[in-house]
């Protein structure tokens, strides 16, 4: 016949694993506790850490793209300054009187250069209406062109070459009274340098250096244009 065991405290699970609730009503000291407060400090500061180092390289790239954009701004700017110096002066006839500059635009005579587009009228001299100027101006920080304005409202002198036109004080002259066309912008500097026909066989050939500014950032780019077909020096 069974006989009926008496359950023991040995054999029966305890109250608080049966029911939960009786651990916080015993206040079992076994239930899970949170962070302590050094803990949560512990946190907070590699936390921290952690952001600020995200922060620092988010920092770094993004200076890293501004400077990359800065530089390729400057490329494209000096490649298309130096292509239409070249288309100007490369197709003229003759280099005339010109002053060399310099690159960070303190000279105290900008860089210029006095050119003969060509005869027009077949004469063989220099007109007042052949002649072009290209100057840098440091104060605009611009690369300018000077010409006569069509039609003329002034007669069209013939210049010496020898005496005027081949002469640097010519420049001022020629210039005084025209309205100038702008070719570069942003040109904080400019420095030229002229070879002059000595020869039937040398062609005549203009130099140029521009310091070019993007934003903060400053960047020397160098050309060079030689005349196709230059004329003949006249002989006046």
């Amino acid at each position: 016949m069974f006989q009926p065991v008496a359950i023991t405290r040995r054999y029966a699970p305890p109250l608080t694993r049966v029911f939960p609730t009786f651990a916080v009503a015993l206040g079992d000291k076994r239930r899970p506790t949170a962070f302590t407060f050094v803990e949560l400090c512990f946190g907070l500061i590699i936390t921290a850490l952690v952001m600020a180092a995200l922060a620092t390289f988010s920092l770094a790239m993004s200076t890293a793209w501004q400077n990359a954009g800065s530089s390729q701004a400057i490329l494209l700017a000096a490649n298309q300054d130096v292509r239409l110096l070249d288309a100007k002066i490369r197709p003229c006839g003759l280099t005339g009187g010109w002053q060399a500059g310099s690159l960070d635009g303190t000279a105290q005579q900008p860089a210029a250069v006095l050119l003969w587009i060509a005869d027009t009228n077949n004469s063989a001299t220099v007109n007042y209406s052949e002649i072009m100027l290209i100057e840098h101006d440091p104060q605009s920080q611009q690369i300018k062109m000077y010409k006569a304005p069509v039609p003329l409202t002034v007669p069209d002198v013939v210049y010496s070459y020898e005496n005027v036109f081949s002469q640097a004080s010519f420049i001022d002259t020629f210039k005084d009274g025209l309205t100038p066309t702008v070719l570069c912008s942003n040109v904080v500097g400019a420095q030229f340098y002229v070879g002059s026909a000595i020869s039937a066989t040398a062609r005549p050939f203009v130099e140029f250096a521009l310091t070019i500014k993007s934003g903060n950032q400053t960047q020397v780019v160098y050309g060079d244009a030689t005349l196709r077909a230059p004329l003949a020096v006249p002989t006046n």
